[in-house]
């Protein structure tokens, strides 16, 4: 039998408070980033960061990155369109 290649690590995140410089979230995955972000008023208010394996860093997301996670944010139908 083949041998198989391991399933990929899961994307581990950390979340700053853009005004504060405070860590909101450290070493979290997806659904807890998105957690973070539903708390924040503006896709703005936060700096997203991507724990990279290879360099052994945190890697700031592009802003459409940043975006794409903020589009999976569960947002009360009243509070859209604010």
């Amino acid at each position: 039998r083949p041998h198989e290649p391991a399933p990929p690590a899961k994307q581990r995140f950390k979340v700053v408070d853009v005004l504060s410089g405070r860590v909101l979230a450290q070493d979290v995955g997806a659904r807890d980033t998105v957690g973070v972000l539903e708390r924040m008023r503006s896709v703005l208010d936060a700096r997203v960061s991507v724990w990279s394996t290879q360099a052994a860093r945190w890697k700031l997301l592009s802003l459409d990155e940043q975006k794409a996670l903020w589009r999976f944010r569960r947002v009360p139908p009243d509070a859209r369109g604010r």
